[in-house]
């Protein structure tokens, strides 16, 4: 198969329009008797241009598949056949009495035995012909014959391979677009990695993402997912006048572009799966110098941690940041809290209180935990059973909930307002809510909390998770003794 080049932009001399360029593969350029395909994008707007880059790349594309078929070994064994023919029967008459058909015509099923019967017929003819007794006109007729048969032998060679399906003619690979119908709808769609349930909110993130991809791409194949492609769509989101990523900054982080190339992947894989290729496309994917490298969130200093617990706000966000630095905590795990999830035992006259997150919305496996809560924190929860949501009481927080149970964004804009008074420079991105969970771990660490204890505390590993080991209320206890080390004085504010 004839690979294609995939179209650029560039300016054409003399013109005012961007234009779309395509070199010809090498195999088609003595049929098209061209080198490059130039077609006008009639905009000088970029962003426009590339809207319809890939329509245009299309339309090109349909140039070297009608090319390619005029390549085939059939076509070649007709027209020589119909060349000879002519030759023959019809010298001083053009080629063009005979070719009623456009030479990608033998490929259609529906007419191709009505071209090869008429050819036939008049080939036929020809190697039909009697004997008529004069020397010299038998000598003509059988020096003709020599040069029809092998011509007609190789015509209905071809012919019949075409109807075997072995040399078929090129066709493009199937269509992305059908693939992603298809992906979309199957029940892997819906899973992740541990096999289960996707939340509602990623599954229409990746909608989206590899929907823009097709608004950007076009009615691209399967088989045009070559590096060029890869390249080509990491620059388009890296160019803030296209707008393909909403971002406040002028060039997206490099998580954000993974996270749009992402989707696209998982439709390709699944292409693999289904045999729609037999390569693994799009497969150890160099980023190379695309994006913004991902900052890593700095800990909220000795200093800054008493500025922000003495700071004047509402009782709800004052105890939401204080289990988030006593915890460890991600914020969609406080923010969510229902007091069905905050448990307490007695045990040897002493109230153990922990967080439960078994049945919670969270991030993994090992999210999955016991949380102890610092006996600080417990003597400033509210009475049990009351908080500040009025719409359901079994709430602790108010922060709005999205359609997939979690708060992260809403409760993220109230909060980061305090967050962003400790910054030195407003534009500091490493400190921010989740700074809270980083500062946790240090202090774990400064307290000498063996680490997989501390991992196991935060939700990133440890051993198990498992409501048998950690969910009772004495090894509940034994993991409270370590978090009571801490000095968490300063969310006294005193």
């Amino acid at each position: 198969m004839v690979k294609y080049n995939t179209a650029t932009i560039g300016r054409k001399s003399g013109k005012r329009n961007l234009h779309a360029f395509v070199t010809v593969p090498m195999p088609l350029r003595e049929i098209l008797k061209r080198k490059q395909i130039v077609k006008s994008l009639g905009t000088t707007d970029v962003k426009i241009a590339n809207s319809k880059l890939r329509d245009v790349e299309a339309a090109i594309w349909k140039e070297f598949d009608q090319a390619n078929e005029i390549n085939h070994p059939l076509v070649k064994a007709w027209i020589a056949l119909e060349l000879e023919t002519q030759r023959i029967s019809s010298p001083k008459e053009p080629l063009s009495q005979y070719l009623n058909y456009a030479p990608t015509d033998i490929f259609d099923v529906n007419i191709r035995y009505e071209i090869e019967e008429e050819l036939r017929n008049r080939a036929g003819y020809v190697l039909g012909h009697p004997i008529t007794g004069d020397f010299e006109e038998d000598m003509a007729i059988s020096h003709t014959q020599s040069r029809i048969e092998p011509l007609m032998h190789d015509f209905l060679d071809e012919f019949r391979k075409l109807n075997k399906l072995e040399y078929a003619p090129t066709k493009r690979s199937k269509r992305f677009a059908e693939i992603v119908d298809e992906y979309h709808n199957h029940p892997t769609f819906k899973l992740n990695k541990e096999h289960e349930p996707k939340r509602k909110k990623t599954l229409v993130e990746e909608i989206n993402k590899v929907a823009k991809f097709i608004s950007w791409a076009g009615d691209v194949a399967i088989d045009d997912f070559d590096d060029a492609l890869f390249n080509s769509y990491l620059e388009a989101l890296v160019d803030s006048k296209l707008k393909l990523i909403n971002s406040r900054k002028d060039i997206p982080g490099l998580e954000t572009l993974k996270g749009h190339i992402k989707p696209v992947v998982g439709v390709l894989g699944f292409a693999l799966r289904k045999g729609y290729t037999k390569t693994k496309l799009w497969h150890g994917l160099n980023y190379q110098s695309y994006g913004l490298a991902k900052k890593s969130y700095r800990d909220i200093l000795e200093p800054e941690v008493e500025k922000l617990f003495k700071m004047d706000m509402p009782e709800p966000d004052r105890l939401c940041l204080i289990l988030l630095f006593v915890t460890g905590a991600r914020l969609d795990e406080i923010g969510t809290l229902t007091w069905d999830k905050i448990k307490e035992e007695n045990l040897n006259g002493k109230t153990i209180t922990w967080i439960e997150t078994f049945d919670s919305v969270v991030k993994n496996k090992q999210s999955r935990r016991a949380i102890p809560i610092h006996q600080t924190a417990q003597k400033l929860m509210p009475k049990r059973g009351t908080g500040w949501n009025k719409k359901d009481p079994n709430r602790l927080f108010d922060f709005p909930l999205n359609a997939d149970g979690k708060c992260q964004n809403k409760a993220s804009q109230r909060l980061m307002s305090y967050i962003y008074k400790l910054r030195k420079d407003e534009n500091d991105d490493r400190l921010a809510i989740h700074s809270l969970r980083h500062t946790f771990s240090t202090m774990c660490r400064n307290s000498g909390i063996e680490f997989e204890l501390r991992e196991f505390i935060v939700g990133r590993g440890g051993r198990g998770g498992s409501s048998t080991e950690y969910g009772q209320v004495h090894a509940v206890e034994t993991k409270l003794n370590e978090i009571n080390k801490l000095d968490v004085s300063a969310i006294l504010g005193t």
